[in-house]
């Protein structure tokens, strides 16, 4: 069985390699598309490919400086990324996917503590947003906030419950972190449902489970 650690991730169409989900290129939204690792290795989070949509509600002036960051990102430039945003934000405070798209920036820079309570406003506004709430949820998980995780996934099943990527990451978490195996079982199994295809990969970490539960 797999032991080492995973990423609880949300992967989208992606501009620069990184272990968060990239809401500067993709909405949360998409079917797991070339997911994970084989099962001998570190489980990894499903990717999604959706393009973003528009942003009908910006001025040709914001909508430019949504491009400047979105350009500055592709190159790494954070910094300039995140001046774009940040004056994006001083205009447009009502758009959380804004502040999504920051506490990206501030992820990748390393200032986890700001991209975390900047992930926590933008689910606040939007509690329906699985790519925030995965992102939110992998920071909690690298600081060892299991438990903390783990009511942040829930928080986003409770708001888009047809998103499997919130089951796999959940199921994952439940399993090598919280060591609830019964509750890891109920997520693998409705991520698979919620699959075109169930993954044959899936279908051997739950016969394992379904084994271990028996034999407790």
């Amino acid at each position: 069985m797999p032991s080492a650690q995973l990423s609880l991730v949300l992967s989208v169409l992606i501009v620069l390699a990184g272990c968060a989900g990239n809401p500067m290129s993709g909405d949360d939204g998409g079917r797991p598309e070339g997911a994970g690792q084989a099962a001998n290795t570190a489980r990894q989070s499903p990717v999604s490919t959706r393009a973003i949509p528009p942003e009908p509600e910006l001025t040709e002036v914001q909508q430019q400086l949504v491009e400047r960051a979105r350009t500055a990102a592709a190159s790494q430039a954070w910094d300039d990324a995140a001046q774009a945003l940040e004056q994006l934000l001083q205009q447009r405070d009502d758009l959380p996917r804004l502040t999504a798209r920051l506490a990206w920036v501030r992820q990748q820079q390393g200032r986890t503590a700001e991209a975390t309570t900047l992930y926590r406003d933008a689910v606040a506004a939007n509690p329906a947003d699985a790519l925030s709430i995965n992102n939110l949820a992998l920071l909690l998980r690298e600081a060892g906030d299991f438990r903390q995780a783990s009511e942040v996934l829930e928080q986003g099943l409770a708001y888009s419950p047809q998103v499997p990527e919130l089951h796999f990451n959940l199921a994952v978490l439940s399993e090598l972190y919280l060591l609830d195996l019964p509750r890891a079982l109920d997520h693998y199994r409705q991520y698979q449902a919620l699959l075109p295809t169930p993954e044959k990969r899936v279908e051997g970490w739950i016969a394992d489970i379904e084994r271990r539960v028996d034999e407790s």
